[in-house]
């Protein structure tokens, strides 16, 4: 297979979504043939122009997480770029193109599911290691969003040493102290999300009983690690690096395009840290943890009631007192929430969703999803799949 042309990839290798950013990148890069060479971001970077002559590239795409750290904008004069998960406050490099994160509606996605949970009050935890617009945007929408609906919101304010950890952690066990129960927090990202839970068991704060939490990125090396595991909204890093990768390509070809795009969040993936039950069963909450981490193995409700302990019409009865609905029905559901996210990425094919996601056929998913939301797989995947909204 030729080679068409050639493009850098600039990569934050610090940030936790760096590699399905790339991934999206080189699911276009793939489609036109391209050769992609990823070099990481790092101090002292020579010219962009001689990075560019030296792997005869056409363009650039710089991965502009953490905006302050990126060289001076008369560094990429002059060759073709897009600044991917670039923030809404800083200044645009002449003719270059941006892919920005919609904080605000990652904001709102949170405000929403944990309005939900019916707390006595709501708060927010920002990034404080170093001022970032993008912590800013979400405490603002999500204040708004919060006070829109009739509910009291209060944001950490940061007092006290925040040079290290142990200072931060210190610093919000003070205000976790001081929050009415039950209160729903927002982080700012999960890492922050991680701080707010440790220190809830450090001053013995039931989680999610007295505070429910909710993070940022679904960084899995941390959600799953957390104690209890944390839930967190995932955001489509995938499809931000696919439109960064479809941006040049319209620029290098001289094809009239938008030169600023947005991505958003996915959904929250919802684990214990929000998993707010109406009886305090601990049996409940280890059955509904299985079901998660589990589902998609072929887990039937009879492995679930095994693991309750109690008969089959008891395990029900007291299942559905906690949540609601069946232990079928929460299987079904954690199914759910993987096979869209399987459908809203292009290159997954239909006929293999079943088998990852713990059903015998595609026959018997392709009945439940008709039954579940109206439309077939392909009519759901078109309708919430990733469409262009950059060539005009």
């Amino acid at each position: 297979m030729s080679i068409s042309k050639t493009i850098i990839y600039l990569r934050n290798y610090r940030s936790s979504s760096c590699r399905e950013k790339l991934d999206g990148v080189m699911r276009y890069a793939k489609a036109r043939t391209w050769r992609v060479q990823v070099l990481d971001r790092e101090e002292n970077l020579p010219p962009l122009r001689k990075m560019v002559a030296e792997f005869n590239a056409a363009g650039c795409i710089c991965d502009a997480n953490y905006e302050n750290e990126l060289p001076k904008g008369s560094w990429f004069s002059g060759v073709h770029t897009v600044l991917l998960d670039y923030s809404v406050s800083a200044a645009i490099p002449s003719r270059c193109g941006v892919v920005r994160h919609d904080s605000v509606a990652t904001a709102h996605m949170a405000a929403k599911n944990l309005l939900s949970l019916d707390c006595a009050c709501y708060g927010f935890v920002p990034w404080v290691h170093s001022k970032r617009s993008w912590s800013d945007v979400r405490r603002d929408a999500f204040v708004s969003a919060v006070e829109s609906a009739g509910a009291e919101c209060r944001v950490f304010d940061g007092r006290g040493d925040m040079t290290t950890r142990t200072g931060l952690h210190h610093a919000i066990c003070s205000w976790l102290k001081n929050l009415p129960k039950r209160c729903g927090i927002f982080a700012a990202n999960d890492e922050i999300g991680e701080m707010v839970v440790s220190a809830c068991r450090k001053m013995n704060i039931s989680v999610p009983g007295d505070v429910a939490v909710l993070g940022v990125d679904n960084d899995e090396s941390i959600c799953e690690n957390t104690i209890p595991s944390l839930s967190s909204i995932q955001v489509d890093f995938e499809r931000a690096g696919y439109l960064a990768a479809e941006m040049l390509d319209c620029m290098m070809e001289g094809v009239p395009t938008a030169l600023e795009a947005w991505f958003g969040p996915m959904g929250v993936i919802w684990r214990q840290s929000m998993r707010i039950m109406k009886c305090a069963r601990p049996k409940i909450a280890e059955a509904i943890e299985h079901i998660r981490l589990h589902a998609c193995e072929g887990l039937k409700a009879r492995d679930v009631v095994a693991l309750m302990g109690v008969s089959r019409r008891l395990a029900e009865m007291r299942f559905m007192e906690a949540t609601g609905h069946s232990i079928l029905e929460e299987i079904h559901r954690v199914r759910f929430e993987r096979i869209f996210n399987f459908l809203r990425r292009p290159n997954c094919k239909i006929d293999a969703v079943a088998g990852f996601c713990g059903y015998e056929s595609i026959e018997t998913l392709r009945n439940l999803f008709k039954k579940r939301t109206g439309m077939t797989m392909s009519e759901w995947r078109h309708k919430n799949g990733l469409s262009s909204p950059l060539r005009k």
